[in-house]
């Protein structure tokens, strides 16, 4: 029986320990981005080599991903996160004492999966929590809500933190996830299915590490003008992709059930969030390195506009979780994806206009964000029972880190070792016909049908 919860219902003991387990992985992010022009300084390296440092963190994390939602319906998702997050302690305590690039990368690395361990299980906590109520979309908009707003503070963290130095921005995490751990253990378990949840094929696990590995190397080996090694990677990354249809094909079984993209709703929801994340990630890291490398911006102003993106992501997050629920969610999704197009075409021609104008199109991509996160994420939860939440939500997770991962191979691709404003401006032009993609692929979502 469906609980007829009012939209205000939030549980805040919930919300909060859920919010602040799952900002772990994007304030990583976001707090890293305002650091990549000084680390890139530090260690002497190009563009293509710094943004192994980003990409081998969402390799990382979007392997781990749907391998984490299995293990959270196998064991629980309240104990996977506790684990999760005391993983991140120790990595972040490897990466601040990092002695050369490669250690950084490596600690890096280590982090992404510890930080997949939370990420996907925090979500599908509350897909479990709240299985009875038909305001999931008001309930994820609270979530992605506080979420945004972690999110939003960390560029301003970040820069501040820089102050000290780049390594603090690392030891931060050790008192966020304390905090997080302590609060998680006064929640109750959720129930769990055992170890036949579990189907953790190694077959496509190294093949899906494959995928994404190559696709890296392409965008790199293409910045430092190795043509071999980016022809040789991309045949490696088809025949991967291939690999892993075959080989799920036969077997059945797989890291990523591509059983759950039968669902219309969970595979546009799944497209778009990865539209989505590939414009955001985009953003969250050229940016920098255009405005202080290119415009000679300070990296308090830059971390200031960064913050912009997401405080209009934090004011429209739960109002497109409250359309979701009024309206159905197509409409949200709509009209936040033509907000965020509208936003990505303005970008491209404020390039070399005052700083102040940049205000314009970053309220405008924040607020489209915004609007779509909430309801993307309730279709697609929704899609599939609450007793497979965890690979839902995990496999879902795996989707924003696809477009993450094709960001800074992109990246990597088009701005090279020593970019340039035209660069940048053909870089930013993709990211308008990505948010262009992403409008169509709202229209196939349907209104949501109750459990």
């Amino acid at each position: 029986m469906i609980r007829q919860l009012p939209i205000s219902f939030v549980e805040p003991r919930v919300q909060i320990t859920i919010a602040l387990v799952a900002l772990v992985t994007p304030l990583n992010s976001t707090m890293l981005a305002a650091a990549l022009p000084t680390i890139r300084t530090q260690f002497d390296i190009g563009v293509g080599e710094l943004t192994l440092l980003v990409s081998i963190y969402l390799v990382a994390v979007a392997v781990m991903q749907p391998i984490a939602g299995q293990l959270g319906d196998a064991f629980g998702t309240r104990r996977i996160m506790i684990f999760g997050l005391l993983a991140i302690i120790f990595c972040s305590i490897l990466a601040a004492s990092a002695w050369s690039f490669p250690a950084l990368v490596s600690a890096r690395a280590l982090m992404g999966v510890a930080s997949a361990l939370a990420m996907p299980n925090a979500i599908a906590y509350l897909r479990k929590h709240f299985s009875g109520t038909d305001r999931l979309g008001s309930i994820l908009g609270i979530n992605g809500a506080v979420l945004s707003a972690f999110a939003a503070i960390g560029p301003v963290i970040g820069g501040v933190l820089l102050l000290a130095g780049w390594e603090y921005i690392f030891l931060v995490n050790i008192p966020i996830s304390l905090i997080a751990v302590f609060l998680l253990f006064q929640l109750k378990p959720d129930f769990v299915s055992g170890r036949k949840a579990l189907s953790l094929d190694m077959m496509s696990i190294f093949l899906l590490l494959l995928i994404f590995i190559s696709l890296v190397v392409v965008g790199i080996a293409i910045s430092n003008s190795r043509d071999i090694f980016a022809i040789v990677a991309l045949l490696i990354f088809g025949v991967s992709i291939i690999g892993y249809w075959a080989v799920f094909k036969r077997r059945g079984l797989g890291v990523v059930n591509l059983n759950l993209f039968t669902k219309t709703n969970y595979l546009f929801a799944s497209i778009g969030q990865g539209l989505t994340n590939f414009i955001l990630y985009s953003l969250l890291f050229a940016i920098p390195l255009f405005l202080i490398d290119m415009r000679d911006i300070n990296h308090q102003v830059v971390s200031f506009l960064l913050f912009i993106i997401f405080a209009g992501s934090l004011v429209t997050t739960p109002i497109g979780g409250v359309l979701a629920d009024r309206l159905g969610w197509r409409y949200p999704i709509v009209l936040g994806s033509i907000i965020l197009l509208v936003g990505s075409v303005a970008l491209t021609i404020v390039l070399q206009a005052p700083i102040i104008l940049f205000l314009i199109p970053f309220v405008l991509i924040g607020t489209g964000i915004g609007l779509t996160g909430a309801a993307r994420s309730a279709a697609a939860l929704q899609a599939w029972p609450p007793t497979i939440a965890g690979s839902a939500a995990g496999t879902y997770s795996l989707s924003r880190y696809i477009g993450s991962i094709i960001s800074t191979a992109i990246m990597a691709a088009v701005l090279g070792v020593s970019p340039t404003v035209t660069s940048f401006l053909i870089f930013f032009s993709i990211l308008a016909v990505a948010a262009l993609a992403n409008c169509f692929v709202g229209f196939p979502i349907r209104t949501q049908q109750h459990e």
